[in-house]
């Protein structure tokens, strides 16, 4: 039985992941994409910051398609790194603020 609920919320885990990612990818990627990212004064670097956010996302995309099965820790941490991301991106004028 316990196989049984175990597999369901590695299921719903891996939904849930799916919709951080694509979501990230809309609300964060894809507003800042085509913006000039060189400003003088950063808050870290926006272009790499970018750059990684992307390959962040795109390393996950692949995990779940070859069958990995996150658990809640990923999902915690994937959604740290957006809100972190977001947080840079938004002190660095590139975002509307919370």
């Amino acid at each position: 039985m316990s196989s049984i609920i175990e597999s369901r919320n590695t299921q719903n885990v891996t939904i849930v992941i799916t919709n951080v990612l694509l979501q990230m990818k809309k609300e964060l990627v894809e507003p800042v994409k085509y913006q000039n990212l060189c400003v003088i004064d950063c808050y870290g670097c926006p272009k790499k910051l970018l750059e990684f956010l992307e390959d962040f996302i795109i390393s996950w995309e692949e995990k779940i398609a070859i069958g990995y099965r996150p658990n809640f820790g990923d999902l915690s941490k994937i959604i740290r790194v957006a809100e972190k991301t977001q947080t840079a991106l938004s002190k660095n004028g590139l975002l509307k603020s919370l």
